[in-house]
């Protein structure tokens, strides 16, 4: 019998550890999003990137993400990887940046479309960001509001998620 409460006075810790480990990872609060996609004062579509620095910027791509032969998509790049960029209507290239890809020029009402961001934060450190996004999301959203979330399923104020965040700049 000493052998039964022996045995119980190691599994009870252990089993206390697994839920307190639970309880801390659960707690964890969810990466911060790097991109998040607006509706414009005309109708258009905005992406936005949030504020990080020493970002430089290298491409934003968007492409239609259904299954057909040939992937569509619209990707903008500039020269060289000078200056931060806070944010580009789609469709329309910024000064200084020029298109590369055009076989998206306008986004259907159906589908998901994906925006990836690629640039560099310092010296050599990659840095990456992804949005999912739907026509309906982005025409549901009120103003002053922004689709963002890694996967693309939070709404939230603009201005918050245009204030900087360290989180979102790491590599």
């Amino acid at each position: 019998m000493g052998t039964d409460k022996s045995a119980a006075s190691r599994v009870i810790p252990l089993v206390g550890a697994v839920l307190l480990a639970q309880l801390v990872v659960g707690c964890t609060p969810a990466p911060e999003a790097l991109l998040a996609v607006e509706r414009t004062e005309s109708g258009g579509t905005r992406l936005l990137m949030a504020p990080c620095p020493d970002f430089r910027f290298r491409s934003v791509t968007v492409f239609h993400n259904v299954d057909e032969p040939e992937l569509k998509k619209w990707t903008v790049s500039r020269d060289g990887m000078t200056g931060l960029l806070g944010q580009i209507d789609l469709f329309t290239p910024p000064d200084g940046f020029k298109v590369t890809e055009s076989t998206l020029t306008s986004l259907e009402s159906t589908g998901e479309y994906v925006a990836n961001v690629r640039g560099v934060v310092g010296v050599e450190d990659s840095l990456t960001g992804k949005l999912s996004f739907t026509v309906d999301k982005v025409n549901k959203l009120s103003a002053g509001k922004v689709l963002t979330g890694v996967n693309g399923d939070k709404v939230m104020d603009r201005a918050k998620f245009m204030k900087s965040s360290s989180e979102r700049c790491k590599p």
